[in-house]
């Protein structure tokens, strides 16, 4: 594997007389599977001749994460005595990486501990329940049961059990987190939360008064505009990456899917190459909330975008989903990186927005929708809701529909 790197013997001796040569051989071999380029993996393998240097390892007991940060202090001082421009946490931070990489693959590193929940096989029942009792859709139970295991953590600390949680407690968890959280987020903890001790006092854990005494934040219903930038801002946001940059190739075609279908982060994430039936210009959508499948007539302009995305930007990789990120290890774009893209490209042209990630783009395709003509039942189905009122605040931005009701005239009626 290193005649792979390094063409001079010298050099190739150095690192097969090395300390743990296979180990090292066998990390940069799962490496190059994993998509690394060679001038990366030249890097790693230098890197981990130093880790395998530095470390005192033995293969019977794991190494922990403050054997890695002493023997990162040598790797400091060797780049400093080099001369190297890296900066001395920057080197740090690079040897720490490279060795828990390589340790963790070995089965050689000792992962920090977590204090486990407390209560979690009660949450893991709760959550079956919602699934197979209640209908609830994955994301709906992933986000109770966080909200669940959270309250569940906090009250954990006292030491006290399920049966003598008070409704004070609960209200204690409320105002502590509410300082940080938004108020709709103070509000699903709050049904979160509710949800569970209804489901608790079904089963006798714990008072069944305790539900019903938690209140959250007052909601108002449609008290906001959709808000979402202007089809014209959207426009600039995709005239904005038609550049060959590969970053600018794969998030146009990621942007459109937001923009053209108010596709939400999840649906974009899991879309999968066979989802996409190019022979019948047909597109399929597995719907997060509906939890069936929609399928939409594929765009010239999107299927143009993710047809150049394929053929010039993914890379060769066994995963089946769409968008895959643009560096080794190659894996499928996460929620969370698909709002940071969205959030930073709307930043940097400078649209002002209170929330700035792909649901504000969800939001710019419903009013577009809306300017278009269409009738709030198409737009719902468009944007594959479950229900009427979910799509009934688009109304509010049908400017000339609701000039037309200012117009009509009571005058005349009984």
């Amino acid at each position: 594997m290193f005649e792979t790197f390094f063409k001079y013997p010298s050099v190739k001796a150095r690192h097969k007389n090395a300390p743990y040569a296979q180990e090292r051989a066998q990390f940069l071999a799962h490496c190059l599977q994993e998509g690394y380029s060679h001038a990366s993996l030249g890097a790693f393998a230098a890197d981990l001749l130093w880790v395998a240097r530095k470390l005192n390892i033995n293969p019977g007991r794991k190494v922990s994460d403050d054997q890695i940060t002493e023997a990162a202090k040598d790797w400091r001082e060797r780049e400093r005595c080099c001369g190297r421009a890296l900066k001395h946490y920057q080197a740090s931070d690079r040897f720490i990486q490279v060795a828990r990489k390589w340790l963790r693959f070995l089965g050689w590193l000792q992962e920090p501990t977590h204090e486990p929940c407390p209560f979690l096989s009660l949450v893991e029942e709760f959550a079956r329940w919602m699934e197979q009792e209640r209908g609830l859709s994955p994301s709906t139970i992933a986000s109770r049961s966080w909200h669940v295991e959270r309250f569940l953590r906090w009250y954990g600390v006292k030491k006290q059990p399920i049966d003598k949680i008070e409704v004070s407690d609960v209200d204690s968890f409320l105002q502590n987190r509410g300082r940080s959280w938004a108020r709709i987020t103070t509000a699903n903890c709050a049904v979160s939360l509710r949800a569970f001790f209804r489901f608790a006092g079904m089963h006798g854990w714990c008072r069944p008064a305790i539900a019903e005494a938690i209140h959250a934040p007052r909601i108002y219903s449609q008290e906001n505009l959709p808000a979402g930038p202007s089809w014209k801002d959207v426009q600039g946001l995709l005239k904005s990456m038609e550049t060959e940059k590969p970053s600018d190739i794969r998030d146009c075609a990621i942007v459109m899917l937001f923009a053209v279908y108010g596709l939400r982060t999840s649906e974009v994430s899991k879309l999968r190459l066979e989802d996409i039936d190019w022979e019948n210009d047909r597109i399929l959508i597995r719907r997060a909330k509906r939890m069936e499948p929609q399928i939409y007539p594929l765009a010239p302009t999107v299927g143009n975008a993710i047809a150049k995305y394929l053929r010039r930007v993914r890379p060769q990789c066994p995963h089946r989903e769409v968008f895959i990120t643009l560096a080794a290890p190659f894996h499928a774009v996460s929620r969370s990186v698909l709002y940071t893209m969205v959030s930073r490209r709307i930043t940097g042209l400078g649209i002002l927005l209170p929330h700035k990630g792909p649901h504000s783009l969800r939001h710019a395709c419903a009013t577009h929708l809306v300017s278009l003509g269409f009738s709030i039942k198409e737009i719902g189905d468009h944007l594959g809701h479950r229900s009427f009122s979910a799509t009934r605040i688009y109304a509010k931005v049908d400017m000339k529909g609701l000039r037309e009701v200012a117009k009509f005239d009571l005058g005349d009626l009984p």
